[in-house]
């Protein structure tokens, strides 16, 4: 049996949902990173009008799922993000500030202290 299945064209030909399955509205996300994993946590975000823009988010679900599949969510998600723009026009990104370098260092040097690379 060959167990490289980069080569092979894979078919799902059963698709069900779980007993637990929901469908979720997110207008807020944030991430977690391991070795071999990253985390989607995402929820909503919600001005509560008390003083200055006083928000509240409330997660919803966590999506934890290997790098490689992250990575492959990332090329289909600019796939489909182009195309709209393409079809219907630009679309206004929202407001969250990307991870600033400090961050991205102090995550990653995390992961590089384990000793795993």
């Amino acid at each position: 049996m060959n167990d490289d299945v980069s080569s092979q064209s894979l078919a799902v030909s059963d698709r069900r949902k779980s007993a637990g399955f929901r469908v979720v509205y997110s207008n807020e996300f944030r991430y977690r990173v391991t070795l071999t994993d990253i985390g989607l946590v995402f929820g909503n975000q919600a001005d509560i009008g008390e003083g200055a823009r006083t928000f509240v988010t409330t997660d919803e679900v966590l999506v934890q799922m290997p790098l490689g599949q992250a990575k492959a969510l990332a090329e289909y998600l600019a796939l489909i993000v182009a195309r709209y723009e393409r079809t219907l026009g630009p679309i206004k990104a929202a407001a969250a500030a990307p991870p600033s370098d400090a961050e991205l260092d102090s995550m990653f040097g995390l992961l590089e202290n384990v000793g795993l690379h």
